[in-house]
Parts: C-alpha cells; sequence; structure tokens
C-alpha cells in the first residue's frame, strides 16, 4: 500500500513484547504512580539530556513520607526487571525526591526508547513494589541527523502590490496660523464629531490615512491605526469598532521637522446603500498640543479653533500616494509517497516548520494539535514535534 505523508518520517524497524506487571500488590499501602519524564507523560522527541523523571506516592496513612527509591530504566519491556535493566538501575537511593530525577545511566542516543518503573519505601518502611511502567522516546540529539532532511516548501517570493491611495475630496490639514512647511517638533491634536443613523446597520467601514511624520487614529477612545512616513497611506478596516449613533474621532500628528500635515478619508457604507464620508478638512478642529490622557479625555470642540486646509490630495510637497499590500501565496499542499517492504512496529514523525503545519498520514490528521510546531524567533531558535505513526503507516 502507497503511504501519503508530508515532511520528515523516521521508521525504526523493532519488536517488543507487552510490559512488565506491577508487582504492588493491594495489601500494599504505598502506591506509586503519575510517572512523567520532562513533566510529560510518556513523551516523545525528549531532547534534554540528561532527561529527568518524576512520580507521586500516595498512601491512607497520614504523614507518609518517602524514605528512598529504585529506578529501572531498559530499552524493552522484557528487560524492565532487577537484574536485567540494561539502561540504568539506580539501586535503592536514600531520598525523598520524587520530583526532576536526572537519569544516570548509560549515554541515550536519538530516538532511544525508555521504559522505565520505579519503587518507593516509606519512612515507616512500607513498599510501594514497582509501579506500572512508563516510557520516553529521545527525539532527534544530534544536529547532522537532520541533514538526512531538507527544507521544503513554495519559495515564490511575496507579492508586494502599491495601488493609488484614492482620498477622494479629503484635505491636507494641519494647525492654523503657522507656516506647515516648517514647523517642526509639533505635536496637534485633531479632532471631528460625526453621527451615524440608528437602526440602519453598518455594512462596511474602512480608513485610508498618511501623515507626515507620525500619527495616530482614535475612534470612541480606542487606537485603530498608527504610523509614519508620509510616503504611502494605510487602509485600516473599522467595520467592527464603528457604531451607530454618536462617533468621536481623533488624530494625533508629531512632526518631527520640514512639512507637516495629515490627509484621512473614513468612508462609511450603511446596510440600506448610503454612504457616507467623514474627510479631513476645515470641519475638523484642533488643539495645538495633544496633552495628557489625549485618546479618552473629554474634549469641548467649542474651545478649539478649526484647522487649516494646506494642501488637496496630490499636490506638493507631498504628491501622489501609495497604499502597500503584501500578497501572500495560499498555504501549499506539499505530498510524499513511499512504500514499507514489512509492517512498522515503531514509526516516529519529525515535523517543523518556520510557521504553521497542518500534517496528515494517508488521509487522516496526524494529530488535533494547532498552530504546530510553535512561533519562535526563527532566526535563533525553531521547535520541532515528535508524532508516533506507528498505527498510521501501511505496508
Amino acid at each position: 500500500m502507497i503511504n501519503r505523508i508530508s515532511l520528515t518520517l523516521t521508521v525504526m524497524m523493532a519488536i517488543y513484547s507487552s510490559s512488565i506487571a506491577s508487582t504492588a500488590t493491594a495489601q500494599d499501602q504505598l502506591a506509586v504512580s503519575d510517572l512523567t519524564c520532562e513533566n510529560l507523560e510518556n513523551p516523545l522527541g525528549v531532547d534534554v539530556v540528561p532527561p529527568r523523571l518524576s512520580w507521586k506516592i500516595s498512601s491512607p496513612t497520614r504523614n507518609t513520607m518517602q524514605a528512598s527509591y529504585e529506578i529501572l530504566v531498559a530499552s524493552s519491556p522484557t528487560l524492565l526487571k532487577p537484574g536485567k535493566a540494561d539502561l540504568w538501575s539506580s539501586g535503592v537511593v536514600e531520598s525523598g525526591q520524587t520530583l526532576m530525577v536526572a537519569y544516570a545511566g548509560k549515554p541515550l542516543v536519538s530516538h532511544q526508547q525508555c521504559f522505565w518503573t520505579v519503587k518507593s519505601i516509606s519512612k515507616s518502611g512500607q513498599d510501594s513494589g514497582w509501579s506500572t511502567p512508563a516510557k520516553f522516546q529521545m527525539g532527534i540529539l544530534e544536529p547532522s541527523l537532520w541533514e538526512k532532511a531538507s527544507w521544503i516548501g513554495y519559495d515564490a517570493a511575496r507579492d508586494i502590490k502599491g495601488q493609488v491611495a484614492k482620498f477622494g475630496q479629503a484635505k491636507w490639514i494641519w494647525r492654523d496660523n503657522v507656516d506647515f512647511k516648517n514647523d517642526p517638533n509639533a505635536n496637534p491634536i485633531f479632532v471631528r464629531n460625526f453621527d451615524l443613523p440608528k437602526n440602519v446597520g453598518i455594512e462596511n467601514a474602512e480608513l485610508l490615512i498618511s501623515a507626515d511624520d507620525n500619527y495616530f487614529f482614535v475612534l470612541n477612545g480606542q487606537t485603530h491605526a498608527q504610523g509614519k512616513d508620509s510616503g504611502t497611506a494605510q487602509t485600516v478596516d473599522l467595520t467592527e469598532v464603528i457604531q451607530e449613533g454618536a462617533n468621536q474621532a481623533r488624530l494625533i500628528v508629531k512632526n518631527n521637522n520640514g512639512p507637516a500635515g495629515v490627509i484621512a478619508r473614513l468612508r462609511i457604507l450603511m446596510s440600506n446603500g448610503d454612504e457616507i464620508l467623514v474627510n479631513t478638512d476645515e470641519s475638523w478642529k484642533f488643539a495645538p498640543s495633544a496633552g495628557a490622557n489625549w485618546h479618552d479625555r473629554k474634549i469641548n470642540l467649542d474651545e478649539l479653533s478649526p484647522a487649516q486646509v494646506v494642501a488637496n490630495d496630490g499636490d506638493q510637497p507631498w504628491g501622489t500616494l501609495e497604499t502597500l499590500s503584501i500578497v501572500l501565496p495560499p498555504p501549499v499542499h506539499l505530498r510524499h509517497e513511499f512504500s514499507l517492504p514489512k509492517a512498522a512496529v515503531k514509526a516516529t514523525l519529525y515535523a517543523t516548520a518556520l510557521g504553521n503545519i497542518d500534517l496528515y498520514c494517508n488521509g487522516k490528521r496526524v494529530s488535533d494539535d494547532l498552530f504546530t510546531p510553535g512561533w519562535t524567533d526563527y532566526t535563533k531558535r525553531v521547535y520541532y514535534r515528535a508524532f508516533d505513526m506507528t498505527d498510521r503507516v501501511k505496508i
């Protein structure tokens, strides 16, 4: 049978028998349970060296404390017995430690399967007997093993498109009674109140904005756009945040040096088809300084002066602006087919990506996990995940 899977699959041919049974009896008062490795139950892909083992003890007797423990680790369940454990036999260790006990046996190698059990003895002499075995599997410990696989993917460059920003009747505005072509370190606030019809519904609301130099756009007390550089314009979807009835827009602009101005066009499409435009023009009011709590403090527009229109869209010194959008390709589907000469008794998939991956094998998802393998700064670190594929691959 043909198997179909993406990314890297490591198949290990090994046969092992059923696991060792616990020697604890119903009469034992002390019990050991919840065995974990690196705080995970039966984990795959462990790359902490040495791995650390933990367990819990329980007893119906109050104040029961562990006095000593003994750990066995073997490469097969059949060897998980006193005197036969081929990886590590700790011997009796006088300690109350039950958390993060470091493995101290033979060196472990990549893909190594380890089966382990632990026995605890209390200070009063109660013996838990050997616990139900647990297991863990080492991950890829040698970086050179990754060289057997290659990075694959869709390597086409992102398509960055520039379109002319159409501000329509919106104007470049600035504070009045100053030379907008040379107003260094100015930091005014512009305010405009507007009402939208009630009980109609809002179909869409889109903001187009640019400024020289830095700006924040605030709607009803919340910042929804910010940027810098008057060479480009920004488009922001405000459909979910604009509201029927009263609205207040605020623009806070910081000019570093040279020409100063801001231009914005808010286009609102109502559910009945009506279009409402809120453009920057002389209807906006300004205060020379944004002041404290500029985004939500109470502002009386009657105390402010009208803004000065300093240029139309397309006029110098800014000219025609563009909006830039990055068009990403759709998620790529990568597939690989392979055949096995005989049934696999152990198969592990190691997978990573610079982004998110959704893994399938023979038409079924490998895991219910989402956003695998997890975000990192890809220039410094990339996580990988290990998945047990034994029951998924076929001959």
